[in-house]
């Protein structure tokens, strides 16, 4: 006996035979969930400091801020986007944070994986990512400058004559911190100039 089944929408038929007497009177299926339309939830993937500062412990919910509504997979390649908020610490100050999304091609890793949850035309597919800087001080132009610089290093295919991590270690520990009112600090990157000044209140 022979039956025509209908498989539900959204639903795979297993090759595997269910019922009595060797009878298909059953049919078994499987869910496939669409990855690509499924929100994922977002990591820190790295960081510097690696260790926490004794006057701020890192924020481990930053990846909430960077990605409030979560990411998705995507197929077509975008540009950068940027946008800034602020968080308050444990002691109740004002954390402030300036932050850069982008998308890249994932990993041979990922596409693999991608291939065996039954994503088509893997080569299509973009990953998100994002890079933020976290301060007491509201320097958002800067900031957005210097992450748009280190997002071209990331992205050039020229080799760097100086190490992207060791812009990032100057970028932290040697940019001093201007006085209110009195003195503009620039600091040079990728042929670019970000200034910092604090206005009195």
């Amino acid at each position: 006996m022979t039956i025509n089944w209908d498989v539900p929408e959204g639903y795979k038929k297993l090759a595997y035979s269910v019922g009595t007497y060797g009878f298909l009177n059953r049919l078994l299926c499987l869910r496939n969930r669409d990855v690509m339309k499924r929100q994922l939830k977002a990591r820190v993937m790295d960081r510097y400091p690696k260790k926490d500062r004794p006057y701020y412990p890192f924020p481990q919910a930053i990846s909430d801020f960077c990605f409030p509504s979560g990411l998705m997979l995507k197929t077509e390649e975008g540009s950068p986007e940027f946008f800034h908020f602020s968080l308050t610490d444990q002691e109740g100050s004002l954390i402030y944070g300036t932050c850069l999304i982008f998308d890249e091609a994932p990993s041979e890793a990922l596409r693999q994986k991608l291939k065996s949850m039954y994503v088509r035309n893997t080569s299509s597919v973009r990953t998100l990512k994002a890079i933020c800087i976290l301060s007491h001080y509201s320097f958002n132009a800067a900031f957005k400058q210097i992450l748009m610089q280190l997002y071209r290093m990331q992205i050039s295919t020229t080799k760097l004559t100086v190490p992207i991590e060791r812009h990032i270690t100057n970028i932290i520990e040697e940019i001093p911190l201007p006085d209110e009112g009195r003195l503009l600090v620039q600091h040079e990157i990728g042929g670019r100039t970000a200034s910092f000044f604090r206005p009195t209140d």
